[in-house]
């Protein structure tokens, strides 16, 4: 497939992507017309369609760099990972809930967009960025555990 064909195709799938994320939070708006122990907020909406769509279209965009399957299944994984990542820590905290310390997980999130940029995508330097991403999620807790001290989060 020519280059100019994959450009075709993008918009095609970004507007799927866009479908696919409504459709996804219709669930949580469903779940919330039956049970009162679901409640979204206007925010929380917001802020999932934004990460849904966000990651989604991050996706859809990297993985066309490659035919091969291998490294469209590892930006899924690691697009995935980086979803999971940011969705526990906004609505629970990794490190307990109203820990100071779950801002340090913004900084594997830095480690791989910037890793990502700098190594433009190929598989080697992804490989490289996402080992020194999972170096730097090891070492915050760690850090955090130095640095605050309390130990009533654990």
């Amino acid at each position: 497939m020519k280059f100019y064909e994959t450009c075709s195709l993008l918009p095609k799938r970004i507007a799927l992507v866009f479908i696919i994320t409504a459709i996804l939070l219709l669930i949580p708006f469903t779940a919330m017309q039956f049970s009162n122990e679901v409640y979204w907020s206007l925010f929380d909406f917001i802020i999932a369609a934004l990460l849904l769509f966000g990651i989604s279209a991050t996706y859809e965009i990297i993985s066309r760099r490659s035919k091969s399957t291998i490294y469209k299944a590892a930006v899924g994984l690691a697009v995935g990972t980086l979803l999971l990542l940011i969705w526990v820590n906004l609505a629970v905290g990794i490190i307990g809930n109203d820990n100071p310390a779950n801002l340090l997980y913004f900084a594997v999130i830095a480690t791989a967009f910037l890793g990502s940029i700098a190594s433009l995508f190929k598989p080697k330097g992804m490989a490289y960025t996402m080992f020194t991403s999972a170096v730097v999620m090891m070492l915050i807790p760690t850090i955090s555990l130095i640095i605050w001290s309390r130990g009533d989060w654990f």
